[in-house]
């Protein structure tokens, strides 16, 4: 189900003469207002960040960090306003990666003149709730709704905390925004873009590491997509939770049988998957490695050639257009091999060679109908599990 449809059943009270308007019809009546206006939030807004709400390092840098005021809608479409600009102190004492998310919270008012005595118990009760938040550091995310404001990498919990220097590429110790999710005016479908393994990849490939981030920042600013980012994998039994996934390649790429049986269940289940290699190096090594991995994955791409879905799922191409350079881009069943070097030029081209701004927007272009491709895998492999289990 597309998670921007509210899972909820609107329930509201049907009066008539001689209904007793007790606690519970009273709360009836107001959740239902508040239903209304979260199902509202989610189906033309989505969740995620409105405004706001960045988190800084402190100056000097310690391991507090501000967070600024701001707006958010939660997974439930409930709204979180953080009103003043908030100290978060990292308090854990182990190394290892820390999400701070934040919460909604319903408080009771503590103030004597929201206070009054029950009938039924003779009990001093709150008769006002307060839409409160709060803002914690986990080292997983929660399973209940929240929104991630930030996550650091810790080497040692004593560390200051300070601000990426490279936006991009966050290292150990510094904020890393990439995985914000943003709320927007009638956001398009909620699509999800992975990496398979950023942390392995080496520092000389930080431009073209860059590309994933600087297209969910393209893609993100407007309201045709509601983009978020989930790397991979967790771990090698867990499943592969995106729709399109970059991976990367070196010469030196290969896959383990684990990654394989773990790739291809992702596949098979729906999902879509570039395999690049850097336009700066690697050459036909590198393409002799994703050729590699295409025979370990059962998947033999071909050209893409005009009226392939690639090419008209969202933006009309003739052709698939120039990435960072003119190459190649083969499919199969889900895998694509691009020698174009795409993601670099979602960076603005190569380390070494700039792209102009048309060719870049094609490529971010070009990305788009990548996304919309994958997404239409995914609702294809939903409908055909659906009918097998109605058979």
């Amino acid at each position: 189900m597309d998670n921007s449809v509210p899972r909820m059943q609107l329930k509201r009270v049907n009066p008539f003469m001689g209904l007793m308007i007790d606690a519970q019809t009273w709360g009836d009546a107001h959740e239902y207002h508040r239903q209304v206006e979260q199902a509202h939030s989610l189906a033309l807004h989505g969740s995620g960040i409105a405004s706001g709400l960045e988190v800084d390092a402190s100056n000097p840098a310690s391991q507090t960090v501000s967070i600024r005021p701001g707006v958010a809608l939660d997974p439930e479409g409930r709204l979180i306003i953080v009103s003043q600009p908030f100290a978060y102190t990292i308090s854990t004492s182990d190394p290892g990666l820390i999400y701070i998310v934040l919460m909604y919270r319903e408080v009771p008012s503590n103030r004597p003149e929201d206070q009054a005595v029950s009938i039924e118990d003779g009990a001093s009760h709150s008769s006002r709730l307060l839409d409160a938040y709060a803002i914690y550091e986990r080292d997983r995310l929660p399973d209940q709704p929240y929104v991630e404001l930030a996550r650091i990498q810790l080497t040692d919990p004593k560390k200051p905390i300070k601000y990426a220097e490279e936006p991009t590429a966050p290292k150990a110790n510094e904020i890393d925004t990439r995985y914000r999710e943003h709320a927007a005016m009638r956001p398009g479908p909620r699509t999800t873009l992975g990496v398979w393994k950023p942390d392995t990849v080496a520092d000389k490939l930080a431009n073209h590491m860059a590309g994933p981030t600087r297209l969910m920042s393209a893609l993100s600013s407007g309201v045709d997509w509601q983009l978020r980012r989930r790397d991979q994998p967790p771990g090698e039994n867990s499943p592969l939770d995106c729709d399109l996934l970059v991976m990367p390649v070196t010469p030196q790429t290969t896959i383990a049988d684990a990654e394989k049986t773990q790739l291809s269940n992702y596949l098979n289940g729906g999902g879509a998957m570039l395999i690049e290699a850097c336009a700066s190096g690697g050459g036909g090594d590198a393409q002799r490695a994703m050729a590699s991995i295409a025979q370990a994955l059962g998947r033999k791409p071909q050209p893409v050639t005009r009226n392939h879905q690639l090419l008209i799922a969202r933006h009309v191409f003739s052709a698939p257009p120039p990435g960072a350079v003119a190459g190649q881009l083969f499919e199969g069943d889900g895998l694509l091999l691009s020698t174009s070097d795409y993601t670099c030029a979602w960076n603005g081209g190569t380390a070494d060679k700039a792209l102009d701004r048309s060719a870049i927007r094609t490529a971010v272009e070009f990305a788009e109908n990548m996304l919309a491709y994958a997404l239409i895998r995914r609702g294809n492999a939903r409908r055909a599990q659906r009918t097998e289990s109605k058979g």
